[in-house]
């Protein structure tokens, strides 16, 4: 799926998040300061383009759910204002063939500010940026000597690699002690280099994801 319909998607789904907002808009205003922590399930898609020895050998896309944990903190700012800070974790299993050669995504980590409005006592929208880093992974084509020397094994290689992360979203309080959200999120990597076998690589990329979340508030600071 192209990234700019995954932003289509994005702000589609949070544009009827904010349709229906005002209907559950009930009760004690709630308070959006404090600890949380909580869980996210939702779906990405990596794009990879990748250079072998100066030459390019290809692109791909590689999609599929992902899942995990989450934690952070809220601290008011002024009437209707909200900032804070965010960390969470994600395992997911991307992977796919590029020019003969298997690369895959395994696992996500950020850490994140996020600056929020409440719409309603209710309704917090938020902005969110930092830095994430992301585990690759390549396994390369075994290598097959002339007979009679035995095939050589698989070449496997894992790396974490740094990028930068942003996003947006949409918080909801459904229960005195619970929140739902959904957010999109775009994270963008330096290239990552590495020696396979005899060959150098180089791999540009970057990650779309869509995610639905639940927070459960700890305390106040």
């Amino acid at each position: 799926m192209p990234g700019r319909t995954w932003i289509i998607a994005a702000l589609v789904a949070l544009s009827a998040c904010l349709v229906t907002a005002p209907a559950t808009a009930q009760g004690p205003e709630p308070s959006w300061s404090g600890f949380y922590g909580g869980g996210h399930l939702g779906y990405g898609r990596a794009g990879l383009n990748i250079t072998e020895n100066h030459y390019p050998q290809g692109s791909s896309n590689l999609e599929d759910l992902t899942y995990g944990l989450l934690g952070g903190l809220n601290l008011p700012l002024g009437e209707r204002g909200v900032i804070g800070f965010e960390g969470d974790y994600a395992w997911t299993n991307m992977d796919g063939p590029i020019a003969g050669n298997t690369y895959g995504v395994d696992a996500t980590a950020s850490l994140r500010a996020r600056i929020g409005y409440l719409l309603l006592p209710q309704t917090l929208v938020y902005l969110t940026g930092g830095g994430v880093y992301t585990q690759f992974e390549y396994v390369g084509l075994p290598i097959q000597p002339p007979a009679p020397a035995p095939a050589l094994p698989q070449v496997f290689i894992e790396d974490w690699v740094w990028g930068y992360i942003l996003g947006l979203g949409l918080e909801q309080q459904v229960l005195d002690f619970l929140r739902v959200r959904f957010e999109y999120r775009y994270s963008d990597y330096p290239n990552w280099e590495f020696i396979g076998g005899s060959d150098a690589y180089d791999v540009e990329s970057d990650l779309h994801e869509i995610r639905f979340g639940f927070v459960i508030p700890i305390g106040t600071p």
